[in-house]
């Protein structure tokens, strides 16, 4: 296996790698691709750095990936360069490689400060782009009524305000999951959700009421059985907790706790009342709410909409229609609410944790946090929570996924 050629097989590296390294039962076995190997080597006179050469890893040991890509240069005749050999075991080495690997893909090369591992990735199964949310502390619950706001009076269930640490950073997802990356799921698995084995899901008529239709899925969410324009690109709804999780796990990831979500809502800001500030009607482009257009859609409604306010969507809208907030993170107020991991328990706030809370320990109804197309004043604020059956199917509930970080920053 001399240098007049450059074509070495992946078993040939394979093997010879459990020739001189027996006792590497958990080896990396590195493959350069053939075609790009003999013409880099052609082009170079014959010394070719390690960098230079298309490898893939086989998620094994980390620690042996010089060596095998050591034996790979040797087989086909190429001098490696030992200081790009040792650059790639220290890049390989990186915490953030093992824990995406293999479920998501860095986005861009920026690294976050604290933690070190990348701001953006991308998740394999659906193409979700998910942006990381530092740790850290901040107020949890139902902030003092700004009499000038209009707003109503907060639920008991949002008290008392209280202050949360969250110890790791996590990876949420950029935007709601849309109906086109909910088909991948259901291709790969051909999973049947709970609309879909019930045969029906809960729609808004046009009193405004929510009531069950036959035939009505996420495939068909409109009563008419038809679908809104740019249909893909809308969240999926006619979901319920139990598919949300089933989707969750086969992307490799899970579903946000509630404090994970408010943190993620509030974006940095405390103390505010809305996602904007404290003030009514919200700016315009702040999100979907309940407004003239949903007014006009459902002329019966007993609902008000949002007095002074137009955005344009009478049901839901396809995600990142409306700007980001300051994490970069987008629809996490208004378009549909969504659902988070934890069980929902009376009395909750009262006696949660003070780090890192996971919810209550007994029923199996499940909190819902974030505001939705069909909500009124009350539901936009920030410390807002609504409670579901995990069997439940509604046509303004859908879901984003999140990931925690394996330790602490």
């Amino acid at each position: 296996m001399g240098g007049s050629g450059a074509s070495v097989a992946f078993d040939d590296v394979d093997a010879l790698a459990r020739d001189c390294y027996p006792e590497a039962t958990t080896e990396v076995i590195a493959m350069v691709t053939e075609v790009e190997a003999a013409d880099r080597w052609r082009s170079s006179g014959g010394d070719i750095g390690m960098g230079t050469a298309t490898v893939r890893r086989s998620g094994r040991r980390a620690g042996w990936l010089p060596v095998a890509l050591g034996i790979a240069g040797a087989a086909l005749g190429l001098s490696v360069r030992g200081g790009r050999v040792r650059e790639a075991a220290a890049l390989d080495a990186e915490p953030w490689r093992a824990f995406l690997s293999p479920w998501a893909e860095p986005v861009g090369g920026e690294l976050d400060t604290a933690t070190k591992y990348p701001k953006r990735v991308r998740r394999v199964a659906d193409q979700m782009d998910m942006v990381l949310v530092p740790a850290g502390t901040f107020q949890m619950g139902a902030v003092p009524e700004d009499d000038r706001s209009g707003a109503p009076k907060h639920a008991p269930e949002e008290l008392p305000r209280h202050a949360v640490t969250l110890t790791r950073a996590y990876y949420l997802d950029a935007h709601e999951v849309t109906n086109e990356q909910f088909g991948r799921f259901t291709a790969a698995t051909r999973y049947v959700t709970t609309a879909e084995r019930v045969g029906e899901g809960w729609i808004r008529d046009e009193r405004g009421m929510t009531v069950p239709v036959k035939g009505a899925t996420w495939r068909a969410p409109l009563s008419d059985g038809g679908r809104l324009p740019e249909w893909e690109r809308h969240p999926v709804v006619l979901v319920s907790w139990d598919d949300a999780d089933a989707y969750a796990r086969w992307a490799r990831v899970g579903l946000p706790t509630e404090a994970q979500f408010e943190r993620a809502l509030r974006g940095g800001a405390e103390g505010a009342l809305f996602p904007w500030g404290g003030t009514l009607p919200p700016p315009r482009g702040a999100g979907n709410f309940l407004d003239g257009s949903a007014k006009r859609a459902f002329p019966k409604s007993p609902w008000a909409p949002i007095d002074g306010y137009e955005d344009g969507f009478a049901r839901t809208a396809p995600v990142k229609s409306f700007g980001a907030n300051p994490l970069g993170l987008f629809d996490l107020s208004g378009n549909v609410s969504e659902l988070c991991a934890d069980r929902f328990e009376r009395g909750y706030y009262g006696r949660s944790p003070p780090s890192d809370p996971l919810g209550g320990e007994r029923g199996s109804a499940r909190v819902t946090r974030g505001s939705s197309w069909g909500d009124v004043v009350q539901g936009l604020r920030l410390s807002s929570r609504k409670v579901n059956a995990p069997t439940n199917v509604l046509d303004d509930l859908g879901f984003r996924c999140a990931k925690t970080l394996d330790a602490p920053p």
